[in-house]
């Protein structure tokens, strides 16, 4: 794999036409066993509540819950990808991000067309203007320039694989 974390694996592929993509896939059973793990944390905290009722984490659980159930749903995924590049378009920040192959993504397996590039870790230098020019793949952290860029264009979630070029 390419990647791996807790929820799914990352691999290379490439379609019979010959076109490179890149698969995320879910990690068998993790839905189960992810909303089994919510629902013992749900009820952990119902009895949290009524023990000490001052102390009533049930609201922010929730939140949590339905954060990470949206997780699960890499067909959401493909639909966020497609809208933060519509708002990076809008917000005339030069972006390359991978197309999504529509007709072989599901929500379990979210798939996209190969980008090309280097880990922001390896490019980024303590002055955060070295992103300057530069194409990024796989990116898992951003510097101060490119979190405000991204939350101006109205960014909410973002894959790991992805390319970006500020200019």
């Amino acid at each position: 794999p390419l990647s791996t974390a807790s929820i799914a694996q990352v691999h290379t592929a490439t379609l019979v036409d010959g076109t490179r993509v890149v698969l995320k896939i879910q990690h068998v059973e993790v839905e189960t066993k992810m909303l089994q793990d919510l629902q013992q944390a749900e009820h952990l905290a119902e009895k949290l509540a009524w023990l000490e009722p001052q102390v009533d984490l049930r609201p922010l659980l929730e939140e949590a819950a339905s954060l990470h159930r949206s997780e699960l749903d890499f067909a959401a995924e493909a639909s966020n990808l497609r809208e933060v590049a519509a708002n990076l378009r809008g917000r005339c920040v030069t972006a390359t991000l991978p197309p999504v192959v529509e007709s072989l993504t599901t929500r379990r397996c979210l798939t996209m067309g190969y980008c090309e590039g280097a880990p922001l870790k390896d490019l980024v230098s303590a002055e955060e203007d070295a992103i300057v020019g530069t194409t990024l793949c796989a990116v898992h952290s951003w510097p101060p320039r490119a979190s405000r860029e991204l939350a101006r264009a109205g960014v909410k979630r973002c894959i790991a694989h992805c390319a970006l070029e500020f200019a």
